[in-house]
């Protein structure tokens, strides 16, 4: 008992100097609940970096998505954190943020990602399906009897590796985050580069084979809330975009400035790999996450209705309220294989012209 004592004692010491050192002390410890059982216990937020700019304030997590922070209490109309805000502000913020419930997780999906991937199980003699995801509200860190195990929750099937702030200067700032499979068959590492005299921030997604694994789905799951705004947005959609904006019709007619936030996916291919390919964007995409198809609907022609969760609109559709994903193929990967796909999430500011007088 007494050696267990000390390994526990020591554990707690290193982590706690990494806490410290990194202004984590505060933000993981402070709303995570303890346990004296060998039971997992979330806490609800999320350590990471935040940027200014000239136009964007920007977090990003440990995790590899937006959003920073977390709060204390129940008071549901304090932020959350740190997203997406243009201009800068807390009112600004577009990205729909977490929000605190009176038990469980909180409220709200943001930003994240999702891969899909099959391996080869040799008792079944078959190809297996597994999936990993992990968004921030599905809480950082848990606590496994007395042991603080930073990272997503044991259901995302991810394992936190390690982050890092590569570059922040007057132009520049660009952040690292790794995570692994909890099968060591992926290694995902993704890049963030924020231009800070520019309105928007690059992603870069490199996904790593350490097993032969077939089918890789990579998808990058956006849910814009201009201004915090849920049901006063428009959307549209393309092969590989997504765009919300404030609903022009909510203030009224004359003209003025409206904000525009859109999401994009590419790759690098060639004639002889048109693997990495950003395929479909989804706007129905809160239960894209768990799941390799963008939804479980089925269409009803008698009713003249359509899958009801996922859709995609060339055309505006106003007064909505819509999540996107983007869904990169990355096909068969041998071990040893990566590929790499971006994601680029961009602000706006456009202006409806009224032309009724």
């Amino acid at each position: 008992m007494e050696k267990r004592r000390r390994i526990v004692v020591v554990a707690s010491v290193v982590l706690a100097a990494i806490f410290l050192s990194s202004g984590m002390a505060q933000v993981l410890l402070a709303n995570s609940a303890r346990s004296s059982e060998n039971v997992i216990i979330i806490g609800w937020s999320v350590p990471g970096w935040t940027f200014s700019g000239t136009f964007l304030k920007i977090g990003v997590n440990y995790g590899g998505t937006f959003i920073t922070g977390g709060f204390s209490g129940l008071i549901r109309d304090r932020p959350w954190g740190v997203g997406f805000q243009f201009p800068k502000g807390d009112s600004y913020e577009s990205l729909a943020v977490p929000a605190p419930t009176t038990s469980g997780p909180p409220a709200g999906w943001v930003e994240g990602y999702s891969i899909s991937y099959k391996t080869y199980n040799a008792k079944l003699r078959n190809w297996v399906d597994n999936i990993a995801y992990w968004w921030p509200g599905l809480g950082w860190g848990y606590y496994i009897g007395d042991i603080w195990v930073p990272g997503p929750p044991p259901e995302s099937r991810l394992i936190y590796w390690k982050s890092s702030m590569v570059r922040n200067d007057t132009n520049r700032a660009i952040v690292q985050s790794f995570m692994n499979t909890t099968d060591g068959a992926l290694t995902l590492k993704f890049t963030f580069s924020f231009p800070k005299h520019q309105a928007y921030v690059e992603l870069r997604t490199d996904v790593y084979a350490n097993k032969n694994v077939r089918d890789v789905l990579y998808k990058r799951i956006v849910d814009w809330d201009v201004y915090g705004k849920t049901n006063e947005n428009e959307w549209m959609s393309g092969p590989n975009v997504a765009y919300a904006r404030e609903e022009y019709g909510a203030e009224g007619y004359p003209p003025y400035p409206y904000a525009i936030m859109s999401v994009a996916g590419y790759a690098h291919t060639t004639k002889e790999q048109l693997h990495s390919l950003p395929v479909y964007v989804d706007l129905y995409a809160w239960d894209d996450l768990k799941i390799r198809s963008p939804g479980t609907g089925t269409r009803n022609d008698a009713l003249q209705q359509s899958p009801g969760d996922w859709m995609s609109y060339p055309d505006p559709i106003y007064g909505t309220n819509f999540c996107a994903a983007v869904y990169y193929e990355l096909d068969n990967m041998a071990k040893g294989a990566s590929r790499t796909v971006y994601t680029v999430y961009q602000a706006s500011m456009n202006k409806f012209v009224s032309y009724l007088g």
